[in-house]
């Protein structure tokens, strides 16, 4: 009974928490004159950014197409006057001159606007250097100088738009990124930005319709430019953003398979795509296909083993597979990772429990609060309770778990206290009022 009472108790909500929709932040700069480039050059390891759309990347005798004015790199390695750069999955040979480091960056364009207040794309790479830099209204203004000087071009209202959007500034950004697909409707990269902020704005059914034309937009493109490398790259990388997003629009619909075929497409474009690995994996397990969930979710930690959701979501799988021990462990390295996750200490308290009824023992934390300096494995799995509420005060979910592990350990007063205050904080739950009801019975009879 109380096995059964702990997981009904959270089950029906998984650990996949909210959707995060994210913008493809795949800016599109002009050609960024009047910067001197060159000086004493960036060492390895320095961010840097191109002031020139003449800029191309380079291995051996091979030339990989240029890149944007404006693309943030990585240094890697120095020879002379080249430098071995990366950026997303391109890296290659640049010409020192060809770029600015972002710590200098808006020093530099500064002192070209002051050169020339009327330079536009000054006012671009200022833009990009303050969005580098966390500036976001300085990168707003700037953006916005530009568009005044020379306001035919929807490069510049899509970059404005991705810098509303993260600001959460939605309708401004969705405005500018309509702007830009009316100014540029076959070259915008703009209708999958516009997808993500009508997805984060709730409006899920016209974020799925730009989505699909950005797919459709990515597509053309890839063909278009099939004959070079960075063509088939571009176009691949921009299409597997858009799928990826899609997916995740599809999985707040509750279209589970739409959601796994637009995941799985996207992983054969790019099967090292940790984002699209974490979703496929999380739509496998609502599926009730565990082997397969774990195992792309074990792919996303040997791409990523800082990110805290594989490992939640792991653990959370593993548990349903009745694999308790490695589902802690996978619990503890989500905590390790994100102590502030209340999510990851009400799951953890879960699975302690349902240990606990089994007879089976779990391992406990090393440290933590009295409870689990007690030793007793029935305190530990409290004290992870009592973490998630900590978090988490107005969680009723948390509430109704610890109800139901203070019921089984006989300490029905403190239970019937959780699942009043899970009831205050949702009303209409049925589970906590059932569970009550159901306490109180037992009550009535001993």
């Amino acid at each position: 009974m109380v096995q059964r009472t702990l997981r009904s108790a959270a089950q029906f909500r998984l650990l996949r928490g909210k959707v995060r929709i994210v913008t493809a932040l795949l800016l599109i700069f002009g050609v960024v004159s009047g910067v001197r480039g060159g000086g004493t050059g960036p060492g390895v390891g320095t961010r840097v950014l191109t002031h020139t759309s003449a800029a191309k990347l380079r291995v051996g005798s091979h030339d990989l197409g240029a890149l944007n004015a404006g693309t943030v790199m990585t240094v890697e390695k120095v020879r002379g006057a080249w430098l071995w750069i990366r950026t997303g999955s391109r890296q290659g040979w640049i010409l020192r001159s060809e770029v600015v480091p972002c710590s200098d960056a808006i020093a530099e364009f500064t002192a070209a606007i002051g050169r020339d207040p009327r330079n536009v794309d000054a006012y671009i790479g200022r833009g990009v250097a303050r969005h580098v830099h966390g500036q976001v209204q300085g990168a707003i203004a700037d953006f916005g100088a530009a568009i005044t000087l020379d306001p035919g071009r929807d490069d510049l209202y899509n970059n404005r738009g991705v810098v509303l959007l993260e600001a959460g500034e939605v309708d401004r950004a969705i405005a500018d990124f309509s702007e830009a697909m009316r100014r540029g409707p076959r070259g915008s990269i703009a209708p999958g930005n516009r997808a993500a902020a009508l997805a984060q704005k709730g409006e899920l059914d016209r974020a799925l319709a730009d989505y699909t034309a950005a797919i459709e937009l990515s597509r053309d493109v890839a063909g278009l430019l099939a004959d070079t490398q960075w063509g088939r790259e571009r176009g691949s990388l921009v299409a597997v953003k858009h799928l990826r997003g899609r997916a995740d629009v599809w999985r707040l619909k509750r279209k589970h398979d739409m959601a796994l075929a637009d995941y799985t497409e996207a992983l054969l474009l790019d099967s090292a795509d940790a984002p699209s690995l974490l979703g496929r994996g999380i739509i496998f397990g609502e599926k009730g296909r565990f082997v397969q969930a774990v195992a792309d979710l074990t792919e996303v930690i040997r791409i990523d083993p800082d990110d805290p959701r594989a490992y939640k979501n792991r653990g959370y799988f593993r548990s349903l597979q009745g694999d308790h021990t490695r589902a802690i462990a996978d619990f503890d390295e989500a905590i390790r990772l994100g102590p502030e996750d209340a999510q990851s200490y009400l799951w953890r308290g879960t699975i302690r429990a349902l240990s606990v009824a089994a007879g089976t023992v779990t391992p406990a934390d090393p440290g933590g609060n009295v409870r689990q300096k007690s030793g007793d494995a029935r305190g530990v799995a409290l004290a992870d309770f009592d973490a998630a509420i900590r978090l988490s005060p107005n969680d009723p979910m948390a509430y109704r778990c610890r109800a139901a592990a203070l019921a089984r350990l006989g300490e029905h007063k403190q239970a019937l206290a959780d699942y009043d205050a899970a009831l205050r904080l949702d009303p209409s739950d049925p589970g906590s009022a059932n569970a009550r009801a159901e306490l109180l019975a037992v009550d009535r009879k001993l």
